[in-house]
């Protein structure tokens, strides 16, 4: 762990704002006003390919590595003891992962149907398994351990052969995957058969966080913020490059979170987060961004109680007047679902606000 002694500790404003773009873009995408008529971005991609709707979670994963990165390298500068960071890693994996059962509980039911998988269930388990690799690697050990897990998903996706399928298989019927959910946790999956964050497509989910804290530790080094700015540049055109290429053979596709899919979408939060360093950490415009460091800050907090809201209006049927308003001033379905999504997402900048101007950091 010597390595990680020679990072810089000041405080990172562009994560904020980069956390805020991709809360943003979360309630963005789960807010529309019907789910008949969504907007074209705001809908994810049926199966392989993507749009803005599939660029937003792996967003917020590659936050939480960076935040990670961050976090455990100031408590090493401290010299806290590895056995109390990792007791913390722990606890808070497990309050996560609860919510996120919490949360399923209230949008899919009783207990003898419930899904195990969701959301903030991926957030914990890429947030534990990234602090790990984290704690007992340096910036080499997590660059191995993302290719590492790349490398044996795709290895697997296309080799592994599938009862009644074969090998190779990427569809939604017979990938690998599927198979492995259907078979362990049958009857609590999104889907019947299949679900977007199960098991398997963990390991790739795991690897957009490593790449995250791997970016962590590129801003901790001592390098200055220039060389910073223009590696994250060169790099996530690299990755955005890559990932389309290994498209070819391992099309970019959410659902199964393919390795093309990590890393191509790591190659563009690459791009998006040094354009946050660039004018926030460097040029020092953070006035421009304070909306998104704003939401930034209570970004998880915002996702959970913005969920919890949302659940108890389509109860009441407040939601769908609310959309039903708005159709009747645009006459158009999908342009009041945009408004609907927007409206919802603007809602919370008061609370986010409040809270922001209190100095109030409610962490889960």
């Amino acid at each position: 762990m010597g390595g990680h002694l020679g990072f810089q500790s000041s405080r990172l404003e562009s994560l904020d704002v980069f956390r805020g773009i991709a809360i943003v873009g979360m309630l963005l995408v789960i807010s529309p006003g019907s789910g008949q008529y969504v907007y074209g971005p705001l809908r994810h991609a049926e199966w392989n390919g993507f749009t803005f709707a599939d660029l937003v979670f792996p967003l917020f994963v590659f936050t939480v590595g960076v935040a990670v990165a961050l976090s455990l390298s100031k408590r090493i500068q401290r010299g806290e003891k590895r056995r109390t960071m990792l007791l913390k890693v722990i606890v808070r994996t497990a309050v996560l992962f609860g919510l996120g059962l919490v949360l399923n509980r209230l949008w899919y039911g009783d207990s003898s149907g419930l899904r195990v998988t969701g959301v903030l269930q991926r957030i914990a388990l890429c947030y534990f398994f990234t602090s790990i690799i984290f704690m007992v690697g340096e910036f080499r050990g997590l660059m191995v351990s993302a290719a590492v897990l790349l490398l044996s998903y795709w290895v697997m996706m296309k080799l592994v052969p599938v009862p009644g399928y074969g090998p190779g298989v990427l569809e939604k019927d017979g990938n690998l995957a599927a198979y492995l959910d259907n078979l362990l946790l049958h009857g609590h999956l999104y889907k019947e058969n299949w679900d977007p964050e199960g098991l398997l497509s963990t390991m790739p989910a795991v690897a957009t966080a490593v790449l995250g804290a791997s970016t962590g530790v590129w801003v901790l080094s001592p390098r200055t913020k220039t060389k910073k700015a223009l590696g994250m540049i060169l790099i996530g055109c690299a990755g955005a490059s890559l990932g389309m290429l290994w498209n070819v053979d391992f099309p970019i596709n959410k659902n199964l979170w393919s390795s093309s899919y990590v890393v191509f979408t790591a190659g563009i939060m690459l791009l998006i987060f040094a354009f946050c360093y660039w004018l926030v950490d460097i040029k020092g415009w953070g006035m421009l961004t304070k909306p998104l460091t704003i939401f930034g800050r209570n970004a998880l907090a915002t996702y959970l109680i913005s969920d919890v809201t949302k659940y108890i209006l389509i109860r009441n049927s407040t939601w769908t007047q609310l959309y039903r308003s708005l159709y009747a001033l645009s006459h158009d379905p999908t342009a009041a679902s945009l408004l609907h999504a927007i409206t919802y997402t603007l809602v919370w900048l008061g609370p986010a606000a409040l809270l922001y101007r209190r100095g109030i950091t409610i962490k889960i």
